[in-house]
């Protein structure tokens, strides 16, 4: 058998199997000259056409005070592929390249985590809501009174 590919960017043959190499579409011929047992036999052809592959990434929304950190929780499917974190630009928030998100004022960002577009995943994103409150605490002093007495 001979193996005729019309883009050898596209896929190549090794032992009669295809391998896909890059997204894109190719013909494939394959032929038969004969041998001493068989006669040889009419070509035929194959279109194929390879894709990306699907990606996707899941979050958790997060809650913050004002200069506290947090690490974003997030899982990607296939595992353990490279995402990238993206924070609006409401200056709530920033976010590093480890997705450590820094709580810089009160209010509420947004922070989009990309996963794919790398030639072999789709590009694919999910948004996570971070809600950032102040830091409140309240300090009192114990105190006595005696019936009748006002304190403050």
């Amino acid at each position: 058998m001979t193996y005729t590919v019309s883009n050898s960017s596209v896929v190549k043959i090794e032992d009669g199997k295809i391998i896909a190499l890059a997204v894109g579409t190719t013909t494939i011929t394959v032929s038969f000259a004969g041998d001493d047992t068989y006669a040889a036999a009419e070509n035929k052809t194959i279109s194929v056409t390879v894709g990306l592959n699907d990606a996707s990434v899941v979050a958790d929304d997060m809650q913050l005070t004002v200069g506290e950190n947090g690490t974003i929780s997030y899982t990607t499917d296939p595992d353990g592929l490279n995402v990238t974190f993206v924070a609006d630009d409401s200056g709530v928030v920033s976010v590093d390249e480890n997705g450590v998100v820094t709580a810089l004022k009160n209010g509420t960002a947004t922070i989009t985590i990309k996963v794919g577009g790398d030639g072999v995943y789709f590009k694919n994103s999910t948004t996570i809501e971070v809600t950032v409150g102040l830091n409140a605490s309240v300090v009192a002093d114990d105190m006595q009174l005696t019936v009748g007495e006002n304190g403050t």
